[in-house]
Order: structure tokens, then sequence, then C-alpha cells
């Protein structure tokens, strides 16, 4: 079960937990400033904002777990009820919760730093192995078209009357 609510947190980024909180996956671009792009930033983000979850969530789960919505339903309260009962809740990849004098405590095990990474750019020059430059004539084109056109002509009279 805890494996199922992992791959839903990774796959949608929000994760409800009713009556303890709600995570979400907040993420923020790479950006490019004085020629190094900054490494993106991903942090999870917990809140107690008590939120019920959707239907989509329990569908998932249900499906994942080849059991019906309201069984998912059951597992998933029954879940969160021994979480209250054990003051304890560990959700392998990505953190755990601990109840500490009436507050939930959420320490997150996701460190965005152990994946990305700054990176250095450098200006590259685009040159030719020997330094010699090929210089191409715009009116050649011309020239060519009209060879290959009057060969194209003197191999199909040449087929038609030989």
């Amino acid at each position: 079960m805890k494996n199922t609510i992992e791959k839903y947190f990774i796959a949608f980024g929000y994760l409800s937990l009713p009556n303890i909180g709600t995570i979400k996956l907040i993420k923020k671009d790479a950006i490019l400033e004085n020629g190094i792009w900054q490494a993106p930033d991903e942090n999870i983000l917990f809140e107690t904002i008590y939120d019920v979850p959707s239907k989509h969530f329990y569908t998932y789960i249900a499906d994942a777990l080849s059991i019906s919505n309201d069984h998912a339903i059951l597992k998933y309260e029954q879940l969160l009820n021994d979480f209250v009962v054990n003051q304890k809740f560990e959700l392998n990849g990505l953190g755990s919760f601990q109840i500490e004098a009436e507050h939930v405590l959420f320490n997150s095990h996701y460190n965005a730093s152990n994946y990305f990474e700054s990176i250095s750019i450098e200006s590259v020059k685009n040159i030719n192995g020997n330094n010699n430059q090929i210089q191409i004539r715009k009116g050649d084109w011309f020239i060519w078209a009209f060879v290959i056109t009057f060969l194209a002509i003197i191999a199909i009279l040449i087929k038609n009357y030989l």
C-alpha cells in the first residue's frame, strides 16, 4: 500500500492525508545566470491543510492493488489510523511523519541536490579542422540545374527514338 501511495505522489506531485495534512512536490526550473545553469530545485512541502483525497486517488489505488474503490478507501484509512496509533509513518522514498506534542512533523528524505547540479557553460568556437572555409557561389545552382535538365532531356530522347 505504501509503495502505491509513493507512486501516486511521484506521478501527480500531490498527496492528501486526511486529518494530517498534504504533501506537495514544489519545482523550480533551472535558470541561466552568468554563464552557469543553476540546478533545478525540487522540494517536498508538508502543509497542515486538511484535505480529502480525490476520487481519482482512490481509483488509482484500487487499480494498482486490484481491489474495489470501497476497499481502497478502507485500507487507506486503516493505514492512516495506524499512523495515529503508532505516532510514526514512513514513506520510504519520500520522508517520514511523526507526531510530537499534538503536532505532525515531516522529515523529507528527498534531496534534489543528489540528482541535479549546476553546469558551467563555456563558449565553443566552430572551426573547420584544417581552417579552410568552403566558399559557395550562389550563382552556381542555376548552371547545375540547367545541365541536369539538359542531360535528362537527352536521356529521354535517346530512349524514345533509338
